[in-house]
């Protein structure tokens, strides 16, 4: 009887594995409520090592998101601060489907896009792009879909897929035009696709506060 008991508690523990999935043990990924806008406006951070971030940004005048390396250690809220690196996340709609725009905070006019370089060989390289525009886009390379995945540590944990490219979602690795740039690569499902951390920051604060 009582080995009947273990094989079935064993059973069940094997099922809810296979159920909930495994999460590292230094960046659990937990269920959360439902992940809004605000929880999606903040620093974007690719995990790079175990002791570094690559986060977004937008160094001046430029037409590509970079992805610079910053401590894990050091605040990210003096880094928000020191760097063009919030990005906005807003929904809009259009023909009746919900996407997502991205914007930087700091230069308003700095849109996320969805462009193309190609390499030496002529293959095609999407890669994230920056449009400045004062109007609100209205094109499918500005718009997004951003799937979420719970949070870790407080952070919201997402993959980016460009509607320009469906099926292609941000990764931390560059491209011809831009070698610390972000790609988007294909990918069979936004599962498999690599995670971004979003660290939320309001965006009631401004440089140099």
């Amino acid at each position: 009887m009582q080995r009947s008991s273990i094989l079935v508690l064993a059973t069940a523990v094997v099922c809810l594995s296979v159920l909930f999935g495994c999460s590292s043990p230094s960046n659990p990924i937990v269920e959360s409520d439902q992940i809004t806008n605000a929880d999606l406006t903040g620093i974007y951070l690719f995990e790079d090592d175990d002791t570094f971030w690559r986060y977004l940004n937008v160094p001046g005048s430029v037409n590509s998101v970079y992805r610079s390396r910053v401590a894990k250690d050091y605040s990210l809220d003096e880094l928000r601060k020191e760097k063009n690196c919030l990005i906005e996340v807003e929904t809009i709609i259009q023909g009746g489907v919900s996407y997502k725009t991205m914007r930087m905070h700091d230069e308003p006019t700095y849109w996320l896009g969805s462009s193309k370089t190609f390499a030496p060989s002529g293959q095609e390289e999407p890669f994230v792009s920056v449009t400045d525009d004062e109007d609100i886009p209205n094109e499918m390379r500005h718009f997004f879909k951003i799937h979420t995945f719970g949070k870790s540590n407080g952070m919201a944990v997402v993959a980016i897929e460009s509607m320009e490219y469906p099926g292609h979602y941000f990764e931390s690795r560059g491209h011809t035009f831009t070698g610390n740039g972000v790609s988007l690569v294909a990918y069979n499902s936004p599962e498999s696709a690599p995670k971004l951390y979003v660290h939320r920051q309001a965006t009631n604060i401004e440089i140099g506060d």
